[in-house]
């Protein structure tokens, strides 16, 4: 087996344990890792690292073409109740509401 290229403790995926423990240890959060939900050293690698480049084919993706139905209007009424205060009187003096 070849020895992975980057350490656990530079990964994204890394998470810190708390306390004295924290410099060493740390549980892998990277779903795809092997090692996933378990406690690993820092200096651990186990290949999944989050910074691994990955080789992805040229694969083209089928798009929907994009609609907009604009023939349909949807009239909303809008009632408006009266305000707590009047109209008369000025909400705050300086004329700001």
């Amino acid at each position: 087996a070849a020895p992975a290229a980057a350490r656990c403790g530079t990964c994204g995926f890394y998470l810190p344990l708390a306390g004295a423990l924290r410099q060493a240890f740390g549980a892998c959060g990277n779903f795809f890792a092997p090692d996933d939900g378990r406690v690993v050293s820092a200096d651990h690698g186990c290949g999944a690292h989050s910074e691994t480049m990955v080789e992805t084919g040229d694969t083209p993706v089928d798009e929907m073409p994009t609609v907009y139905d604009d023939s349909a209007v949807e009239t909303v009424s809008v009632s408006r109740a009266p305000g707590s205060v009047a109209a008369a009187e000025p909400a705050e003096p300086y004329g700001h509401s």
